[in-house]
């Protein structure tokens, strides 16, 4: 950068200056600044005026455009997933190419959109080619997000013709549109730190009712790398996108619809983040949906057993109606200590058709600080027809007509259990030789079985 004073005297009114033209060089010793990573080289406002963004990215007005068919429209607000309306507000539709001169190598290019003209799903369905390949295929944005929702589309780039080329031809259903180009550096100065994102709500090692509605929650961990956006997929169906922490679906507010009208069944979700530099990270998980919690507590007050008692904690106790998982408040079974495979079980008193079961663990501690919840660690549940007592551990773990379920790990104060099968018996065992087993409450939720 350098500084210069231009003074200008005329001493002829009537022959005004109409125009000055400056020529230099850039010396030796100022040579051009190489760029770094995530230097923009591009942002154009497609179909509107210049215009600087929250992040300080500064966007040209349209240029660099060859239109044969169309032209620019503007729409008024709001736009929702972005702080910067502005650009999403206005567009280039029809066919088109833009021409960006550019040095040979590897960019990031961020394609940004938002339908703002219609309201209805299939009303436009057009696909992008960059660098002569086809990058996105049948965009359909009212499917795909709803409508006046701002979308981006991230891709790495090779370019090795001098020029960045991006065609949008003739589209499926009417025609193409662009809202924001942004062209990026790809050089990273720094290895990148690449980490997945976290689900944060809901547990997912519980599951939920097909009555409630899902709140989801996704956290990426700090890193070297700048996150562009998430987006959510169950069962591989895109939901939407977040560009903004925090990161969430399901809120009352926001469209999607399909969180809080899910049947009973697993569901596999995904979510997918998407850094600065174009690199992408995701994380997957099971989402477990039951159904509404019948009336009825099967369990509660029937007959129960266990291997043997100790400290009064008798095996009623699991059944008394009282989840607390504090010893002192006289609501914990317990079987002696450092026995080999404990067990505690209640019979149902007929065959029963049990939806899932909730276990209450126990929230207390011992004199050296230890959770005493930790005693129901790597747990075993068993549903059978025939009363259970004086078969082993391993003769109903290998038994085909008794359902079984083992929760890993230690489990929090309630655990619930999708269980789906018919039975009288429900036991809880720990396999081990020297185990014990103490727990707060059992509660079993089903109906009698159609015989």
């Amino acid at each position: 950068a350098f500084e210069t004073t231009l003074s200008i005297i005329t001493n002829s009114p009537s022959a005004p200056i109409t125009s000055i033209q400056l020529f230099g060089e850039r010396s030796a010793q100022e040579p051009e600044p190489e760029p770094s990573a995530g230097d923009v080289l591009y942002a154009i406002n497609a179909g509107g005026p210049s215009y600087t963004a929250v992040d300080g990215t500064t966007y040209l007005s349209d240029r660099l455009v060859t239109p044969s068919r169309g032209g620019s429209f503007t729409a008024e607000g709001p736009i929702a997933q972005t702080e910067d309306d502005p650009i999403y507000l206005s567009e280039r539709w029809g066919v088109f190419s833009y021409e960006l001169p550019i040095d040979n190598g590897s960019y990031e290019v961020t394609l940004q959109f938002a339908e703002i003209f219609f309201s209805d799903p299939n009303r436009r369905v057009f696909s992008v080619d960059i660098e002569g390949e086809e990058t996105i295929s049948n965009l359909d944005l009212v499917s795909t997000v709803g409508p006046d929702v701002a979308y981006d589309e991230v891709f790495e780039v090779d370019v090795e013709d001098g020029s960045l080329s991006l065609n949008f031809g003739q589209a499926t259903t009417n025609l193409a549109k662009l809202s924001g180009i942004i062209v990026r550096t790809l050089e990273a100065d720094d290895e990148p730190e690449i980490l997945s994102p976290q689900f944060i709500s809901p547990d997912l090692s519980q599951p939920v009712l097909s009555t409630d509605d899902i709140y989801i929650n996704v956290e990426v961990p700090e890193s070297n790398e700048t996150v562009r956006f998430l987006r959510l997929f169950l069962n591989d169906e895109f939901i939407r996108q977040e560009n903004h922490f925090p990161y969430e679906w399901g809120l009352p507010n926001q469209p999607d619809t399909i969180l809080s009208s899910l049947v009973p069944g697993s569901y596999d979700l995904r979510v997918e983040v998407t850094y600065q530099s174009g690199v992408q990270a995701q994380t997957s998980a099971t989402l477990e949906v039951l159904n509404p919690i019948p009336a009825s507590n099967l369990a509660l007050g029937q007959t129960t057993s266990q291997i043997s008692t100790r400290f009064s904690g008798s095996s009623s106790r699991g059944v008394d109606d009282n989840t607390n998982g504090n010893y002192r408040n006289s609501s914990i079974t317990h079987t002696r200590p450092n026995i080999a495979d404990p067990w505690w079980q209640v019979d149902l008193s007929q065959n029963s058709s049990i939806e899932y079961i909730e276990i209450w663990n126990r929230i207390d501690f011992n004199s050296s600080g230890v959770s005493l919840g930790e005693r129901l660690r790597d747990f075993t549940v068993f549903v059978t027809a025939e009363d259970p007592t004086g078969r082993s551990f391993d003769e109903l773990a290998n038994d085909p007509e008794v359902w079984q379920s083992t929760f890993s790990g230690v489990p929090p104060q309630t655990t619930r259990i999708p269980v789906g099968s018919n039975g009288q018996f429900v036991r809880f065992q720990l396999e081990g030789a020297s185990r014990t087993l103490s727990l707060a409450e059992v509660i079993v939720f089903g109906s009698p079985a159609q015989n």
